[in-house]
């Protein structure tokens, strides 16, 4: 085989069903700078494809005509944002994806996937399918973000395991109370706190 024809095979053939096979056919068919280019370009290619098939990512072009990612576009930039502006310093939010809102509010979290927090990594389950109620509601966070839609009857339920346990719950009912939908999450407040507690219109 010459030192481009892997170029030419179909991805079903049985010795290039994985991007490392194909490194590594290039790897030893190619002098090493050829190697190197074709390297960095499939890789370029793979991240640049990998980041179009990201939902929740736009690519916005440079007027150069270069492209960069939008990554703010990320609806969670917006709900990060917004509860960064309305609830006070010093919140403690409970929601199900640890990442960018904690980052943008610097809010002490409770993270209902588990991935930062000990006692709910260690129930039994599968990730991000792991759950406590109890100890949940006994962390008593201040508010809640979760991800929420409602039914034609205007019932509330989520894509997520865990939230859907706790909005089936006569506990949460009784301990939080829903202050705003923003998109496609829900913000819930504890019962006990007043509405002047925030800066959202109830």
């Amino acid at each position: 085989m010459s030192a481009y024809h892997w170029l030419a095979l179909p991805i079903e053939h049985p010795t290039l069903r994985s991007w490392t096979q194909r490194l590594l056919l290039i790897k030893q068919t190619t002098p090493s700078r050829i190697t190197l280019f074709l390297q960095i370009s499939l890789f370029t290619f793979m991240g640049y494809q990998s980041v179009q098939s990201w939902h929740g990512i736009n690519v916005v072009p440079f007027d150069s005509g270069w492209q960069k990612l939008n990554v703010q576009s990320y609806p969670h930039f917006k709900v990060g944002y917004l509860l960064k502006e309305k609830l006070p310093t010093g919140t403690y939010l409970a929601l199900h994806e640890a990442g960018v809102i904690p980052w943008i509010t610097n809010f002490r979290t409770l993270d209902l996937f588990g991935l930062v927090d000990k006692h709910i990594a260690r129930q039994p389950g599968r990730m991000h399918r792991k759950f406590d109620l109890n100890y949940v509601l006994q962390q008593s966070p201040d508010y809640m973000i979760v991800s929420i839609y409602k039914n034609d009857a205007g019932k509330l339920y989520s894509d997520q395991q865990n939230v859907n346990v706790l909005l089936g719950s006569a506990a949460f009912e009784r301990q939080y109370v829903l202050v705003q939908l923003i998109g496609n999450f829900g913000l819930f407040r504890r019962f006990d706190l007043p509405s002047s507690h925030d800066k959202f219109k109830n």
